[in-house]
């Protein structure tokens, strides 16, 4: 963190809007420097206290790490975002119903294991990921040991096992590292410079970065959702222009929400891309009901309603969306 003698701010503020600074004014401007409790707490007011301490206490090492533009800044937000369920978790949720188990791994789990496993994580991951990834047979806790974790979804003991080589680590022998919040954010800040993913982040192609980072396209949509919430926390106002009318009431979609029901297009929850704001939020709650994850309580005609709490359920749900592994989805990847 920057010596707090230095009184230098990334934005000006007038009348409550805020301008960038002239890189003029101070020689020492990093765009870390906008990364405090205020902006991080904007950017996911549900994230977990031990995590937006690391954040901040991390500011030097993200500069070192090369992000030091707004666009990597946006864009490593984005991703830890979709790794964490909004930056509420470091490890990936087991803890599932039968029904959700059957939907999501139904060529792995039949009907009488999700009976057996539901609600119990460690059979769960055991059960998942045994003999994946890496890891040895399920009754070897592997599974359970290299799930889904950190600031970037490391998942598999061949993962951990390369990762730790690459950074010097002992990942394998002490997989909770990756679960840190200091040292996880030191291990996915290293990760993400080692792997080029600033230069990918300098061309603004989201899908290519998504698939650098999880072997395919899966938490794309979620991803770019919270690259929208990053440049609205960590970006300055921007003065004029018409950013829409998504005010309770209205029929036009915000622009989180015109993301998400672009990828509940892709995936045939949605059969047009005129559909209305009430169709696509019963795409919605009936794509996140099949996985278990409940919507707070509003009508699909008002989903700003209650001081905007529905548009803020939708946003974290689609996100423990990401931390449930779909079939086929990790074969090959990281």
């Amino acid at each position: 963190m920057r010596n707090a003698a230095c009184s230098c701010s990334p934005f000006l503020m007038c009348c409550g809007l805020v301008f960038a600074s002239p890189s003029a004014i101070c020689a020492e401007l990093r765009v870390v420097d906008n990364v405090t409790v205020e902006t991080v707490t904007a950017f996911s007011p549900r994230a977990s206290l031990r995590i937006v301490a690391a954040l901040v206490r991390a500011q030097d090492k993200m500069h070192e790490g090369g992000i030091n533009t707004p666009e990597r800044l946006y864009h490593f937000f984005a991703q830890i975002a979709t790794a964490t369920g909004g930056l509420r978790t470091l490890d990936e949720n087991f803890d599932h119903s039968s029904d959700v188990l059957r939907k999501v791994f139904p060529s792995r789990v039949s009907e009488e294991v999700a009976h057996e496993i539901a609600h119990d994580p460690y059979a769960t991951a055991n059960y998942v990921y045994g003999g994946r990834l890496g890891n040895r047979e399920r009754d070897s806790g592997d599974g359970w040991n290299y799930r889904g974790s950190g600031y970037l979804d490391l998942t598999g003991r061949l993962n951990f096992s390369m990762l730790g080589q690459e950074l010097d680590l002992p990942l394998v022998d002490r997989p909770e590292l990756v679960r840190q919040a200091d040292t996880g954010l030191d291990i996915a800040i290293r990760y993400w410079k080692n792997r080029g993913l600033n230069e990918v982040a300098d061309t603004g192609d989201a899908k290519s970065l998504r698939r650098r980072l999880n072997g395919g396209y899966y938490g794309l949509t979620q991803a770019s959702v919270w690259y929208i919430k990053a440049k609205a926390a960590f970006g300055p106002r921007v003065v004029g222009g018409d950013l829409g009318d998504s005010s309770p009431g209205s029929q036009v979609l915000s622009e989180e929400e015109q993301v998400i029901s672009e990828g509940l297009q892709a995936k045939g929850y949605l059969q047009t891309e005129y559909a209305s704001r009430k169709e696509t939020w019963d795409a919605i709650e009936l794509y996140l009901k099949e996985r278990g994850i409940a919507l707070g309580k509003g009508s699909n005609n008002d989903p700003n309603e209650e001081s905007g709490t529905r548009v803020e359920d939708l946003i974290y749900g689609i996100s423990e969306d990401q931390n449930i592994v779909e079939d086929g989805v990790l074969e090959g990847a990281r």
